[in-house]
């Protein structure tokens, strides 16, 4: 258990920097953008790595210390609503302790942004509020693309590992730039190596924190910024398996004076959300929902959820730019059984089972079936490993 120092924050050419210090060692922490952005870097405040750094504080003792300031806002909900429910996310958390100066200067941005991963939840977000009736202070004018890990868990990589991440951030890049030519909106683009001070975590249990320190490091330019929630708010929990759920208080606690984080469509199933995106012209030919390859390999439990739920509605065939329907449609069987383990998503297609079972392209008997085996298969899975590590243990 040791406290983590932060020094202040500096400009060099287009990056936001601070010096990390831990157990007496210092190693450099940067955001960067383009010549275009750098204007909107907060060098006043530690806000961005605070924020990007609270798994590896609280995981090390709790305590952080800066001479630098922090948003005062942003301070106190770290240490007064945020800092004792941390234990509840992971056990291995202590509450913050944040020794630093207070500043509550409001930077007064003017931009209000969103990420543009391509995906289900951000081609939805942006569609929902970028229509001529969204009031000005939650329209959406910009667009952001950030490298902070979600290409690839790098803090520990082998060579192989890391250039198989440079080019999914590369690939994916490219894929987004098409597309904000397409909605003609600007592209802001940040990229860090916050992913080298994760704590241990993956970037699937702590990507919230770095996503929101990617928006701060840039605090002098959105007063607003849309994170696509990715389950409804009736499935709130705190835990760091499943970090998107606890989103809707989360983004409140990393919320300052100046940039105000909305978790948004929280009351919108998947489902709904992939209706509103099956009726949004740009996703024909920029939806992206991969987790292995820069295109669409079709096979993935993402990949597959997505054509599944874009069949539902109807649409499937209007997305073969980005999907080989084809190919979907003769792995019925194999499409059943990726289904019926992707739990998570079980009440959905129950939901829609009984209000739309002609849409359901299998009996009823058959998908009820998969569903179940898929159920029963991890609870299974999930009792050996307890079962394992219990063993272990002894």
């Amino acid at each position: 258990m040791s406290e983590i120092l932060i020094g202040p924050p500096r400009l060099e050419g287009g990056c936001l920097c601070a010096d990390i210090t831990q157990d007496g060692a210092t190693k450099t922490c940067w955001f960067k953008t383009s010549d275009k952005y750098s204007k909107y870097l907060v060098a006043e405040r530690i806000d961005a790595f605070l924020v990007g750094l609270i798994p590896l504080i609280a995981r090390s003792g709790g305590k952080a210390s800066s001479r630098a300031p922090v948003s005062a806002y942003l301070k106190h909900n770290l240490e007064h609503v945020l800092a004792n429910t941390l234990p509840l996310f992971d056990k291995s958390l202590s509450p913050l302790e944040i020794s630093a100066p207070i500043d509550d200067t409001n930077f007064h941005p003017e931009h209000v942004g969103t990420g543009a991963s391509c995906g289900i939840d951000s081609m939805a977000t942006l569609a929902e509020y970028s229509t001529a009736d969204t009031p000005r202070a939650l329209k959406i004018d910009t667009l952001a693309f950030f490298d902070v890990g979600s290409h690839g868990d790098v803090e520990n990589a082998s060579n192989q590992e890391r250039e198989k991440r440079d080019q999914l951030a590369r690939g994916r890049k490219a894929n987004v730039e098409n597309f904000a030519r397409e909605v003609a909106l600007p592209l802001m683009e940040v990229e860090s190596n916050i992913y080298e001070f994760g704590g241990g975590f993956k970037h699937i249990n702590i990507h919230t924190f770095r996503s929101a320190s990617a928006v701060l490091a840039l605090g002098k330019m959105f007063s607003a910024y849309h994170y696509a929630s990715a389950y409804l708010i009736s499935e709130f929990k705190l835990s760091s398996k499943a970090l998107a759920k606890a989103d809707e208080f989360l983004l409140r606690c990393l919320s300052t004076e100046s940039t105000r984080f909305y978790s948004a469509l929280p009351s919108l199933s998947r489902q709904d959300r992939t209706k509103i995106v099956a009726s949004f012209a740009p996703a024909k030919k920029y939806l992206n929902v991969c987790v292995k390859e820069v295109d669409n390999c079709g096979k993935c439990f993402k990949c597959v959820r997505t054509m599944f739920q874009l069949e539902l509605e109807g649409a499937l065939d209007e997305f073969s730019q980005v999907f080989d329907v084809e190919s979907y449609k003769k792995r019925r069987a194999k499409t059943l059984h990726t289904i019926g383990k992707d739990v998570n998503y079980h009440r959905e297609y129950l939901k829609e089972l009984k209000e739309n079972p002609g849409r359901i392209p299998y009996g009823k008997f058959r998908f009820r079936l998969a569903l179940l085996k898929g159920a029963l298969s991890r609870k299974f899975v999930a009792a050996r490993k307890k079962m394992f590590s219990s063993g272990c243990k002894a």
